[in-house]
C-alpha cells in the first residue's frame, strides 16, 4: 500500500513537473508574442506620428492654396472690371468714330455740292 501511495505521489509530482514545464513554455511563448506586439505597436506609433505630421503639412498646403484661390479670384474680378471699363471705352470711341465718319461724309457731300 505504501509503495502504491509512493508511486501515486511520484506520478503526481511528475504531472506537476510536466504542468509547470508546460506553463513555463506557455509563459515564454506569451512573452515572445507580447514583445512582437510591443515592436508592432512602436512601429505603428511611428507611422501614426508620420501620418499626423503629413496631415499638418497637407492642411498648411490647403490653407496656402485657398489663399491663392482667393487672391486669383480677386485678380479675376479686377480684370473683369477692367474689361468692362475698356469695353465701355471702346463703345464710346466707336460711337465717336461713327459721328466723325458721319461728319466727314457730310462735309464731303457739302464740298461736292459746291464744286
Amino acid at each position: 500500500l505504501l509503495e502504491q501511495k509512493c508511486k501515486e505521489q511520484e506520478q503526481l509530482v511528475a504531472t506537476k513537473d510536466c504542468t509547470i514545464a508546460e506553463l513555463a513554455c506557455s509563459r515564454q511563448s506569451l512573452e515572445q508574442q507580447l514583445e512582437v506586439l510591443r515592436v508592432r505597436n512602436s512601429r505603428d506609433q511611428g507611422q501614426i506620428a508620420d501620418l499626423q505630421s503629413a496631415r499638418v503639412e497637407l492642411e498648411q498646403l490647403v490653407k496656402e492654396k485657398e489663399a491663392m484661390v482667393v487672391s486669383l479670384e480677386d485678380e479675376l474680378k479686377t480684370k473683369e472690371a477692367d474689361i468692362v471699363s475698356r469695353d465701355a471705352a471702346v463703345s464710346g470711341l466707336t460711337s465717336n468714330l461713327r459721328q466723325l465718319e458721319s461728319q466727314l461724309d457730310q462735309k464731303v457731300m457739302d464740298v461736292q455740292e459746291t464744286t
